[in-house]
């Protein structure tokens, strides 16, 4: 019998053997079999698939083998580099490529440490409950713009990709993920005050040109608001600032 996500509709689908998973030996069974040719594969659920209408039962899939793709890895030099990874990254050679990825680890790691540090290290007395609001209504706002580009309700989303059925049971779930979020902002807040940090407008514009390459950003500003992009531009400046400032042993 057919169930539920057992055929792809006619459109197919992209698997990599050894890597995407699959249940049982569905993708070693494809091994021998040629482009046009179609066949069936034999499989059992596993007894704790999660779905008692599948759990421990047998099953074929009739599959057609479209095309194989065979993938060549380059070999890496300064000319491979320079001419593929030059216009976007700006490098020109293996060390100038090794060098940007090394630095880029170890600020991404420094950011990361400094971020679970300040929170373990910082004692907040009381978050208003305006922050803690002010994510709630972020999460359902993005959920509702992918609910948006799927033309489906807010609603079906969440219950069919989130794996929740109201909002309200979406805020529990997250409850402790944004109230960490909240906080964090308020201790941004606090550094920033005490730090004399403070951002403008032309510190919106230079993040966006820095960090997004692009000079018209009126669309993130029409759609997200000016006091939420300099919140984001201040968490960045306030980062840049412990980052500069911290002493690692």
């Amino acid at each position: 019998m057919e169930f539920d996500g057992g055929s792809t509709e006619g459109l197919g689908t992209e698997v990599t053997i050894g890597v995407t998973s699959y249940i049982d030996d569905f993708l070693e069974q494809l091994i021998g079999h040629t482009p046009g040719e179609s066949f069936d594969i034999e499989v059992t659920f596993p007894e704790d698939y999660g779905n008692e209408e599948l759990n421990g039962k047998d099953a074929v899939f009739a599959v057609t083998l479209n095309y194989i793709v065979e993938t060549i890895t380059p070999e890496l030099t300064d000319d491979f580099v320079k001419e593929n990874l030059s216009s976007s990254y700006g490098w020109n050679t293996i060390a100038d490529m090794e060098a940007d990825i090394r630095n880029s680890l170890k600020s991404s790691a420094v950011s990361g440490y400094v971020q679970e540090y300040i929170m373990e290290n910082t004692t907040v007395t009381s978050l208003p409950n305006s922050l803690l609001k002010y994510q709630e209504n972020s999460l359902i706002s993005y959920y509702q713009d992918y609910a948006n580009y799927y033309s489906m309700d807010l609603k079906e989303f969440l219950n069919t990709y989130v794996g929740v059925s109201t909002t309200d049971e979406l805020l529990e779930k997250s409850l402790d993920d944004n109230t960490k979020t909240a906080t964090f902002y308020l201790i941004v807040q606090a550094i920033a005050e005490d730090a004399g940090i403070s951002v403008t407008d032309d510190d919106v514009a230079e993040y966006f040109a820095e960090y997004m390459e692009m000079e018209d950003y009126s669309e993130y500003k029409d759609f997200y608001g000016m006091p939420y992009l300099k919140l984001i531009v201040l968490n960045r400046a306030v980062m840049d600032y412990l980052e500069d400032n911290a002493i690692m042993e």
